[in-house]
């Protein structure tokens, strides 16, 4: 009986031993899965960080060669290299403009025979010296305005011409302070130009001949005043056309003006003043063109 209860509680324990056993395998096994699991959501979580990191950060771009806002556009640029950009207030110009259409209504009103007798001296070649002598009280007020006009008309031409073509970097910029310093210098160009033509006559006694080149300097001159100032407002105050365009007409009207001026004065002064083409020739050479030549080389180089 001993035995066979013995052996009973023998195969129980072995039993419970086996079932302790399975128990801690079984559990085993649980925290092996669970340990293998916790990592792998771990780095599921990471890469889902990661990932949302990278979509919300924006691009930074590491130059401006990788990066350019402006690739695919319709502007071009205007030049390589970097210039100056005068924007200045012109309603001083327009006034002027304005006071000087004021002088043209007051001079054609007032002097209006003056003007028809200035006009048919410019076509006609005729009594030159008698539509600007100087002991006619008259025609010395009208030739000393159509002077003054004359002046202030073409310093604003000269100074519009430098603004667009650069020819001289300290006058660039269409300011009262360019303007009077080319006032000054067109002023003094002509007061040296006529007291040299003086000169000579006194030198030579030649008198009559030198008056009547004054005579047909102001006279052109004052002629030239009712064709520049269309000129300048229209380079001014029209839009539509380029000025570059309107610098060029204006130039070829200019040399046609000259050459028509120098012709005049040519012929009046071989049949009016008798004097030898050869003299006349170089005279108008030194006194006209060579001016005018030293201005244009000073404005090419």
């Amino acid at each position: 009986m001993l035995d066979s209860l013995n052996t009973k509680k023998k195969k129980e324990k072995r039993q419970e031993r086996k079932s302790k056993k399975k128990e801690k395998l079984k559990e085993e096994k649980k925290t092996s899965k669970k340990n293998h699991s916790e990592p792998q959501t771990k780095a599921d979580d990471s890469l889902q960080t990661k990932s949302v990191i990278k979509v919300a950060e924006p691009t930074k771009p590491d130059s401006l060669a990788s990066f350019n806002l402006f690739k695919n556009h319709e502007l071009q640029p205007k030049s390589t290299k970097p210039s100056i950009h005068y924007f200045n207030n012109i309603t001083w110009l327009g006034w002027i403009l304005i006071l000087c259409y004021a002088l043209f209504i007051l001079v054609r009103k007032n002097y209006r025979k003056r003007l028809t007798g200035l006009l048919e001296s410019f076509l006609s070649n005729r009594n030159t010296e008698g539509a600007t002598r100087k002991d006619n009280p008259i025609a010395n007020r009208l030739t000393i305005v159509l002077s003054v006009l004359f002046l202030t008309l073409m310093s604003l031409f000269c100074l519009q011409v430098n603004t667009n073509f650069h020819f001289f970097d300290s006058y660039i910029g269409l300011t009262p302070h360019n303007y009077f310093r080319i006032f000054t210098f067109v002023f003094i160009f002509y007061a040296i130009k006529i007291a040299v033509i003086s000169l000579i006559g006194n030198t030579f006694s030649a008198t009559a001949q030198t008056n009547h080149h004054i005579s047909s300097v102001v006279l052109y001159n004052s002629i030239l005043t009712f064709f520049i100032f269309p000129i300048i407002a229209i380079i001014q105050f029209t839009p539509f056309v380029s000025s570059d365009k309107l610098f060029v007409t204006s130039f070829f009207l200019l040399l046609l003006f000259n050459a028509y001026k120098l012709f005049r004065m040519f012929e009046s002064g071989f049949s009016q003043l008798r004097v030898g083409k050869f003299y006349l020739f170089l005279y108008l050479c030194t006194l006209e063109i060579l001016p005018l030549v030293v201005l244009i080389k000073l404005l090419i180089s």
